[in-house]
């Protein structure tokens, strides 16, 4: 694996660290892993008119 790459990952994966310990203060992992999945998940999808879609 590529060095750098490597890094990228583990400067992400500390930024994540970082703002649990910031943000979310004494939030277990088991809480923590919901309420983040929740943001991301939830941010990403479009807020406009709801489509009925037929499979």
């Amino acid at each position: 694996m590529n060095e750098a790459f490597s890094f990228l990952q583990l400067g992400w994966l500390n930024a994540v660290r970082e703002w649990q310990e910031e943000f979310v203060g004494n939030m277990s992992s088991r809480e923590f892993v919901p309420e983040i999945s929740y943001a991301v998940v939830s941010s990403s999808l479009p807020q406009g008119e709801r489509l009925k879609i037929c499979l």
